[in-house]
């Protein structure tokens, strides 16, 4: 990709946490300056599966997903926030498995070329033991890729 010519597909994973509603915003900004595709990709994990396993069927699971995403999106163009011609260029995806191997598939699948995702701002042992998605994407992917950090990012280093 000539970053020259611009963005032409963008992807912006969704957990449905704050970071990843702000790295929607960023994108849908992005959407809009370049006018590109935006892809709004939710990846089901494991742990997601098992906490919802007993609440509803699977089909019914995934258009609950379809419809959070879809209300932002049109929420964003009710008020005004988002250009209805952004709005037309929004399409959703949705898979299962683990969230930065799906992400990458996405990316290779679709041409992508810009992703767009939220990170948690984990540091030490939490980072450690958690992992971090957008960490395997950074140093994993094809394209560029941007991470938007939560509001109450604060830089845990001592610099002296």
């Amino acid at each position: 990709m000539d970053p020259a010519l611009g963005y032409r597909h963008i992807l912006c994973p969704m957990d449905f946490s704050e970071t990843s509603r702000r790295a929607c915003l960023v994108a849908l900004g992005y959407c809009e300056k370049f006018d590109a595709k935006l892809t709004l990709f939710h990846v089901r994990d494991d742990d997601e599966e098992i906490r919802f396993a007993d609440a509803l069927p699977p089909g019914v699971k995934l258009m609950a997903h379809e419809e959070a995403l879809m209300a932002r999106v049109n929420e964003l163009v009710g008020t005004g926030a988002l250009p209805v011609s952004v709005g037309e260029n929004v399409r959703l995806a949705f898979a299962g498995g683990e969230p930065h191997e799906e992400i990458l598939r996405f990316t290779q699948l679709h041409d992508v070329d810009l992703i767009i995702m939220g990170t948690h701002g984990r540091t030490g042992f939490r980072r450690l033991f958690m992992g971090s998605q957008a960490e395997k994407v950074v140093q994993r992917a094809p394209c560029h890729v941007l991470s938007v950090k939560p509001d109450d990012y604060e830089l845990d280093m001592d610099l002296d």
